[in-house]
């Protein structure tokens, strides 16, 4: 497989018939498997070469999802990816009962192949006020073992202390720092908890081995484009009145805010369209806007985000064995995590990838700094010498300045609204001026996948949320989760003796989790807290010289 092929595709019609070896493997390290209400699932992501077994730069971004025992997504979430890593966490909810559960991750590359290769790993929920019909109650609870045969532990990794006591610090020293880890120090209880799947366990898969990795068939349709930028959302154009799909035609798909984003794409002989968008941080309300002016029929048809084909594997379909003593250690575990929420919140990742669509502008003015005018036909022509403005038969012209040969272009500019593309210009000038933030004029032609036009002006709103103006009955609104904001791990530290004897409690199951080591210092230094018991640390990752890591020490706090 030769590593340009994937963006190959990108060159071609995006409907591809072709013979492809490149696969993706994922992993997710995971803090633990077992999971109780109010609980935080924490995990790492690895996007391996499934043919080289080093991390992949391909996919920007994957999907998770949490599959209940009947085959309904209960969570989904999509999480960024950057050189083949990723992090992100889901929280528990109150609604979902105990029972069995598989965690399943994904590319949309991956989708072209089967299910099978998705990562999956069975995780246990408990809710001590909701049970689940699947679960019984026994004198004993049943223990799956942690035992992991595939360890390499020639990794160095070393501890200040095997011992320690609450609320004392435990540092762990690298010899040589990881070039992908995620490390995590969970206490040990005797809670039915699943096998955790190792790094180890995904890459010994060899991708020639028969039903591990099936193969796209020669001349089969590859449905799903890798996502090398951003969300690569499919769909097909159709005619809405009388259901045809339609080709050849050009569309436009905004998400709107202050840091928007838009693309544009031409449908295939099948009517198929592929809308690549640079990467959206949170929830977006999608604008499609159809090119052709005035046109109500052209709808779009979008294909679903995430896989609905789901295969929970029957063994993970026994009854969990439940009794006194795991129901007193869930109401606890319960307990501790909404205090340690109350007092210890997650904080969120304030860094975020915000896309360039067009470059700086040419010109670009701050309407708060001019003298503020009742009308915009008043501010465009008072303090935009860049945009011409003429009138015939009650619409409004907007021509740009050719910056190049100082003269106005022929023909019309791309007008955007918070990313928006708007084609009357009699809805711009219809706006309150005072509820429009800033106006930016490139003064040069505009290209933007197959739509070029001459000039462009963007307005902004303060909140980027489209105030005052209404998307007009030829665009279609469609509702998008995009990428879910990282979550911080939030943990006290004991600095010095006020802070240990503080009264705040403490009561944390999970020590440490850090889906990034190696972006820590050689030395990590953390506090243990007021619960006393054996603790598991355990790392995955890759070594500088490309070797899998597996690692699991124990600790005892006293």
């Amino acid at each position: 497989m030769k590593n340009w092929l994937p963006y190959f595709f990108l060159l071609l019609p995006f409907t591809v018939c072709a013979q492809t070896d490149y696969q993706e493997r994922l992993y997710l390290h995971t803090d633990r498997t077992t999971y109780v209400t109010g609980e935080t699932i924490w995990f790492s992501a690895y996007l391996l070469d499934a043919t080289t077994n080093r991390l992949s730069n391909l996919s920007r971004q994957f999907y998770v999802e949490l599959i209940s025992v009947d085959n309904k997504p209960v969570l989904q979430q999509t999480v960024a990816l950057r050189g083949g890593r990723g992090a992100g966490s889901m929280q528990i909810t109150d609604p979902l009962p105990t029972g069995r559960y598989q965690l399943r991750a994904y590319t949309n590359w991956m989708k072209n192949f089967a299910i099978r290769n998705f990562f999956t790993q069975e995780i246990i929920v408990l809710n001590p006020f909701v049970a689940n019909k699947d679960s019984v109650s026994s004198s004993a609870p049943a223990i799956a073992s942690n035992e992991n045969t595939n360890k390499l532990t020639d990794f160095p990794l070393r501890l200040s202390t095997e011992r320690l006591g609450r609320r004392q610090p435990l540092t762990i020293s690298f010899d040589n720092m990881p070039a992908a880890a995620s490390l995590a120090i969970t206490r040990i209880d005797q809670l039915p908890s699943p096998k955790p799947v190792s790094i180890n366990d995904v890459s010994s898969v060899s991708i020639n081995d028969a039903g591990a990795i099936a193969t796209q068939p020669a001349g089969s349709v590859i449905n799903y484009l890798p996502e090398m930028e951003g969300p690569v959302l499919a769909g097909y154009l159709v005619d809405k009145t009388t259901g045809n799909r339609l080709k050849q035609q050009t569309a436009f798909l905004a998400a709107p805010g202050v840091h928007y984003s838009l693309t544009s794409s031409v449908s295939d002989e099948n009517g198929k369209i592929f809308f690549n968008l640079p990467t959206v941080s949170q929830a977006k309300e999608l604008v499609f806007h159809p090119v052709v002016s005035g046109n109500e029929q052209i709808g779009w048809e979008p294909q679903p985000v995430y896989v609905d084909n789901y295969n929970f594997p029957a063994t993970a379909s026994a009854p969990l064995i439940q009794d006194s003593t795991t129901e007193a250690l869930e109401k606890e575990r319960n307990l501790n995590s909404q205090l340690m929420s109350a007092f210890y919140p997650s904080a969120i990742d304030s860094t975020s990838f915000h896309p360039v669509i067009f470059g700086a502008p040419d010109n670009y003015y701050e309407l708060d700094l001019y003298t503020r005018f009742p009308t915009m036909e008043e501010v465009i022509h008072e303090f935009i010498p860049e945009i011409r403005m003429r009138r015939a038969d009650g619409n409004t012209r907007f021509n740009v300045k050719n910056s190049l040969f100082t003269e106005y272009f022929l023909n019309e500019p791309l007008i955007l609204i918070d990313g928006v593309p708007v084609n009357n210009t009699n809805d711009v000038m219809g706006l309150d001026p005072t509820k429009i933030k800033s106006i930016a004029v490139y003064t040069r032609k505009m290209f933007l996948g197959p739509v070029v036009r001459e000039g462009l002006i963007v307005l902004q709103t303060y909140k980027g949320d489209l105030n005052g103006f209404i998307v007009p009955k030829s665009d279609m609104v469609v509702q998008y989760a995009g990428i879910k904001p990282t979550a911080l791990f939030a943990a006290p530290s004991y600095g010095s003796s006020a802070y240990q004897s503080a009264r705040i409690p403490d009561r944390r199951s999970l020590l440490y989790w850090n889906g990034a080591v190696e972006h820590a210092a050689k030395e990590i230094t953390l506090y243990s807290s007021d619960l006393p018991g054996t603790y598991q640390i355990r790392l995955e990752g890759i070594s500088p010289s490309g070797a899998f890591i597996h690692v699991e020490k124990q600790i005892i706090v006293q």
